[in-house]
C-alpha cells in the first residue's frame, strides 16, 4: 500500500532529473481508470472485513497496475519528448 503512494512521489522526483517528464500527457481513460482501481482498491484493503491475504494479493495486483500505468506514460513522454534544455549546472 506504500508503494502506491510512493510511486507518485517518485514519478515527480525523476522529473527534476529528466524534464521531460515534467511536460503534459494526453488524456487517457487507462489512467482515469486505473485512479478509480487504485482508490477502490486501497479501501477494500483497509476493510475490516478484508483478511490480511487479500487484501496483500489485491495491493500487489493494484501496484502492478499502477507501475504499469506509470511506465507507459514514462515511455510516451521518452518518445515524444520536447527539446527541452537542461540545467546549466548538468551542461
Amino acid at each position: 500500500v506504500l508503494g502506491i503512494g510512493l510511486l507518485r512521489y517518485g514519478f515527480v522526483a525523476a522529473g527534476k532529473l529528466y524534464p521531460y517528464l515534467e511536460e503534459d500527457l494526453p488524456p487517457s481513460w487507462r489512467r482515469k481508470i486505473i485512479c478509480v482501481v487504485q482508490g477502490f482498491s486501497l479501501l477494500v484493503c483497509l476493510a475490516p472485513v478484508s483478511s490480511a491475504g487479500v487484501a496483500w494479493i489485491i495491493a500487489i495486483i493494484s501496484l502492478g497496475l499502477l507501475f504499469y500505468s506509470f511506465a507507459v506514460d514514462v515511455d510516451w513522454l521518452y518518445k515524444n519528448k520536447a527539446k527541452v534544455s537542461f540545467p546549466e549546472v548538468l551542461n
